[in-house]
């Protein structure tokens, strides 16, 4: 899910959601909750739904050019298969050591600036 000022939407060339954690958040949940499986009960859904949290053991690469491992971690509805990616933000240490400072990077090439 992309927000984009107060609307939210789906990007038309994603097929799926995208939600970002910071590295503090991603080395605790592969700690914690790797390949753990989460029951849920859910209005209008009997049964509840079962969602795997899987983290990619490539978790801890932060570099960009290992294009196949871009996606740290996925919450997986079991049912369906249906999942949200999990990626990861960094700071981004290149564009810092040039000077820019609050410069946060995701290992697919997106960059962003935080000031404080």
């Amino acid at each position: 899910m992309q927000i984009f000022g107060t609307s939210i939407s789906i990007l038309p060339w994603d097929s799926d959601l995208d939600v970002q954690v910071s590295e503090p958040t991603i080395y605790y949940l592969a700690k914690y909750y790797n390949m753990s499986e989460f029951h849920y009960q859910l209005p209008g859904i009997t049964d509840g739904r079962t969602y795997l949290l899987e983290i990619n053991p490539n978790y801890t690469n932060s570099s960009v050019t290992d294009s196949l491992n871009v996606i740290d971690a996925r919450w997986i509805d079991t049912e369906t298969g249906l999942f949200i990616d999990i990626s990861t933000v960094r700071k981004n240490w290149t564009a810092i050591t040039e000077g820019v400072e609050g410069a946060l990077m995701v290992k697919d090439k997106h960059h962003y600036n935080v000031w404080h």
